[in-house]
């Protein structure tokens, strides 16, 4: 008599079966599994500024040569972006303020729209320690992924300095979308967040090294390469 190789009838509602059990375990836990959207747009924020503060290093007009000529002041003794001219008001100079070269580079990425003048760059005095930086004065952009970039027109490097950090920041998706906080925030709407902050800071020195404070667990956690999309 001729053999069938295959399943029964019975095997496979005992297969469905269990298939459905297993569903019915792991659906529940992967709908909790969201995707973070900020999570994503920090990462993908620290990685782009690391790549435009790479692009200005190589910029001699911009950065000291190796032996600390500055090409604008004519001068050595600089190690960096302290060779950039002191910030002013944007009618008087545009040259040299490190958020129009930010945002110029960001342009030839294709994420920003400038013309000749930068007219796509705000700069007012409303920014007054807007996400915990001081300033009086700022400049400042939106990228057309939502994100909101900060850089302080009050604050500059100092001449053969490194060990002090330049401060920007940058909100996920745009002021006024989201709750709006850093971690460290005094804001009371901030108050007891632990997770899923909308806004964080990054630190640029003058030798061209970058950090996000240390007091920013969170961001600082979540800009690994091997930190998950999910979750808070």
């Amino acid at each position: 008599m001729k053999k069938y190789l295959g399943f029964t009838f019975v095997e496979l509602m005992i297969a469905m079966l269990v298939l459905g059990v297993l569903l019915a375990v792991t659906m529940p836990i992967m709908s909790q599994k969201k995707v973070n959207k900020s999570k994503i747009f920090i990462k993908k924020a620290y990685y782009t500024t690391s790549e435009v503060i790479a692009e200005l290093i190589n910029d001699d007009s911009l950065y000291a040569s190796a032996d600390g000529l500055c090409l604008e002041t004519g001068e050595t003794g600089y190690v960096g972006f302290d060779c950039l001219p002191a910030n002013t008001e944007p009618s008087t100079n545009y040259y040299g303020k490190l958020a129009y070269q930010f945002a110029n580079k960001l342009n030839t990425l294709e994420t920003i729209t400038l013309d000749s003048t930068y007219s796509g760059l705000n700069a007012d005095n409303t920014c007054d320690d807007y996400m915990g930086i001081d300033s009086s004065y700022c400049f400042s952009f939106t990228t057309t992924d939502g994100i909101y970039w900060m850089f302080p027109a009050s604050k500059t490097f100092t001449k053969g300095d490194t060990s002090t950090a330049y401060t920007i920041g940058v909100d996920v998706n745009g002021v006024g979308v989201g709750d709006d906080c850093f971690q460290g925030s005094s804001a009371t709407k901030c108050s007891g967040k632990t997770d899923g902050f909308d806004q964080f800071r990054i630190n640029i020195y003058a030798d061209g090294k970058m950090e996000i404070p240390s007091t920013e667990t969170w961001a600082i956690d979540t800009i690994q390469m091997s930190s998950s999309f999910t979750g808070n």
